[in-house]
């Protein structure tokens, strides 16, 4: 079996926040590629999700300051 053209994307969101204060910190990535432009050929880097999102080049990133009520 071969699979051409392969096309990877990543949405990443990580919320971070401390119990004392009332505010958090959202963090958006969008990350994508071809899987032939990754950095590895071990195709069990697939089997876990974090390995290729660590090749993927990043596209688009936002960082934003929310304030809980």
């Amino acid at each position: 079996m071969r699979v051409d053209d392969v096309f990877l994307r990543v949405c990443d969101t990580r919320i971070v926040g401390d119990s004392d204060s009332n505010h958090v910190i959202r963090e958006w990535q969008l990350r994508e590629g071809k899987y032939e432009e990754l950095g590895t050929t071990d195709e069990a880097c697939l089997l876990d999700a974090d390995q290729p999102w660590k090749e993927l080049p990043r596209i688009k990133a936002t960082t934003e300051k929310l304030t809980l009520v």
